[in-house]
């Protein structure tokens, strides 16, 4: 269902690039007299291999939501509260699970991104950058890995350290979201819920989210 509304976006997209296109090309016949036939055959070429590239990329590549492709790092997600901070996938109103990580990510000093779900334990001093992961929103999928007995059993604190490029393939990606798996986990578990109770604790946070997302993220940060 995904694929097929990605599938959607990129043809409505690319239509409408191409109908832009084609209403400048009397312009651009003013501006070069080098023939409609031509401009028509080079506003082909770049409808089929600039537009559609791009827009291949910007919804199958770049934003891919179930980590098929490259994906957002955590906090670009998180900036979108329409989306997944997990995975990116899009979430309708009052949908999600209102999750609070005490973890971070960041720049070390050998220039790796680092994910750290120690807080500020896991912090090097040499360390270049670091942005907190705290209140996010995660989607049904991504609440299903989360919410589990092997999680809570597994869960400690841990640091990765990656080389850029390894952030996109399957091993950052899941090196990544064990990270803050565990410290969602980790954080729960010492207040002494369960599973299953920080999961229907983050479904009704989730659904206050959307109307008080500030007193949400509040709540979740106490």
């Amino acid at each position: 269902m995904e694929t097929l509304k990605k599938i959607g976006k990129l043809i409505g997209s690319w239509l409408l690039m191409t109908i832009i296109l084609g209403m400048i090309l009397p312009l651009l016949e003013a501006i070069f007299p080098i023939g409609p036939n031509v401009l028509q055959g080079l506003a082909a070429l770049i409808a089929l291999f600039v537009f559609l590239p791009l827009l291949v990329y910007r919804y199958f590549v770049k934003e891919d939501p179930k980590g098929h492709g490259v994906p957002h790092r955590m906090s670009i997600s998180m900036s979108n509260d329409a989306a997944c901070a997990r995975c990116g996938s899009d979430l309708l109103t009052g949908q999600g699970y209102a999750v609070y990580s005490g973890a971070y990510e960041g720049m070390a000093a050998d220039h790796r991104v680092f994910f750290t779900g120690a807080g500020n334990d896991g912090i090097e001093k040499d360390d270049i950058e670091r942005k907190p992961l705290s209140a996010m929103l995660y989607c049904e999928e991504c609440a299903d890995a989360l919410f589990t007995e092997e999680v809570w059993k597994n869960a400690k604190a841990l640091r990765v350290d990656m080389p850029q490029a390894e952030v996109e393939c399957a091993e950052g990606r899941a090196a990544r979201f064990e990270v803050i798996d565990f410290s969602i986990a980790l954080r729960a578990r010492r207040s002494g819920s369960t599973p299953s109770q920080a999961r229907s604790n983050a479904r009704a946070l989730g659904q206050l989210w959307w109307t008080s997302p500030d007193e949400t993220k509040r709540r979740l940060a106490t």
